[in-house]
């Protein structure tokens, strides 16, 4: 059973070619967790989507609560494999999108990513604060050779429920951690397509948005490389602390609703 989590925040434009290509390759299910919504998002998924789950947040809940919201949902509907969607996609990548799908279950992956930089001019054109916390992470772990510097922090990425041995469902919203936990505990990885950043269609951010999600991202790899080596959990990398967007995950909000599912920490 594969299960589509969508995240999305106003995105009345953008979630009807989000869910349609995941209705097109053919996913079993799509959960949408709608989340400080102010535009038409929830009503053009009731009227359009009988099919489609809608949990619904009054609140923002911040970057990445979302996907687990969707997860603790999944795991309760007895989901196996959980495709995460951001809501914003409309790239046509469908035709990878089936690559990513198939190379995850064929290959039996616990963590299956898409490649967003596959040609080496593609990263070298890109702003240091995006490359070097990824490359630091992956280079650490002992994957870089295999997997650039993808995280499942960037485009869609699908993990299987045996990957629930390792990890926690709140794990999900500080994404490096899947990686960390993946290889440190030898769950079997691999990138399942590649499509560059720009096909993806997402979002066009502003250049002080762009700034906290590159310190995001670099934050939850320092978080990571934390728990990879059994250190406390810190948010430095390079003599410097990056919250991001941290401050702003609503951890508490994704405990009461595990708590409401009785969701235990593993599965």
């Amino acid at each position: 059973m594969l299960f589509a989590i969508v995240p999305a925040q106003n995105e009345e434009d953008r979630i009807s070619t989000a869910l349609n290509h995941l209705l097109f390759v053919g996913v079993d299910k799509i959960v949408v967790v709608a989340n400080g919504c102010i535009d038409r998002t929830e009503e053009i998924i009731k009227n359009n989507y009988p099919q489609v789950h809608l949990i619904t947040f009054k609140d923002s809940l911040g970057i990445d609560i979302p996907k687990a919201i969707g997860c603790a949902w999944a795991l309760k509907e007895g989901a196996t494999n959980f495709l995460f969607y951001d809501g914003d996609l409309i790239g046509e990548i469908t035709s990878e999108l089936m690559l990513l799908i198939n190379s995850h279950l064929r290959n039996n992956y616990c963590l299956t990513l898409t490649n967003c930089y596959p040609t080496p001019n593609l990263i070298e054109n890109l702003p240091k604060e995006l490359v070097l916390p990824r490359l630091h992470l992956n280079e650490l772990l002992g994957v870089s050779d295999k997997i650039g510097i993808s995280t499942p922090s960037h485009g869609p990425h699908i993990i299987s429920k045996d990957l629930f041995k390792y990890i926690e469902v709140k794990d999900i919203a500080t994404p490096p951690i899947l990686l960390a936990k993946a290889v440190k505990y030898g769950a079997k990885i691999g990138i399942g397509a590649n499509i560059p950043h720009f096909r993806l269609g997402s979002r066009l951010k502003n250049g002080s948005h762009a700034k906290l999600i590159f310190d995001t991202i670099a934050g939850d790899c320092a978080e990571a490389i934390s728990i990879y080596l059994g250190l406390p959990k810190s948010r430095c990398l390079f003599g410097k602390e990056y919250i991001g967007y941290n401050s702003k995950r609503r951890f508490d909000l994704l405990e009461s609703y595990l708590k409401s599912l009785n969701i235990q920490s593993h599965i």
